[in-house]
């Protein structure tokens, strides 16, 4: 992906559940992608290795994507600067070094699997 974005890509951000040892996660990466201006050229060449465009979902200037295969990945594309990447870290940072707080969370998406209406709403909301 660094390769075919170049210098338009800054930085590159692994997230979400996976990035959190001992988390329960589905077998799905989220990356964070950094890119500079306006990403127009970025959703071009990202859609001609693979990823599915998906809008914006309700975050402004998030540039959502999905890639599906033996790796599945959701993709977040967002401008340099944008609050949404430091929060995510921030997020997966403190899950990182709190191992009570991370079994805490993830207790409770455990008990949102098994409530199907929950899980949906919480879903809708969320993607």
């Amino acid at each position: 992906m660094k390769k075919v974005l170049q210098d338009t890509c800054i930085a590159v951000h692994h997230v979400g559940s996976t990035s959190v040892p001992g988390l329960p996660a589905k077998p799905k990466i989220d990356i964070i992608a950094v890119v500079k201006g306006h990403p127009s050229e970025t959703i071009k060449k990202l859609k001609e290795i693979g990823f599915v465009y998906r809008g914006e979902y309700n975050i402004p200037m998030h540039y959502g994507f999905s890639k599906r295969g033996a790796v599945e990945a959701n993709l977040h594309v967002y401008q340099e600067g944008h609050p949404e990447i430091a929060l995510n870290l921030a997020f997966r940072d403190y899950l990182r070094s709190h191992p009570q707080v991370r079994d805490e969370y993830g207790a409770m998406k455990l008990k949102l699997l098994e409530d199907k209406a929950s899980m949906g709403s919480f879903r809708n909301f969320y993607y």
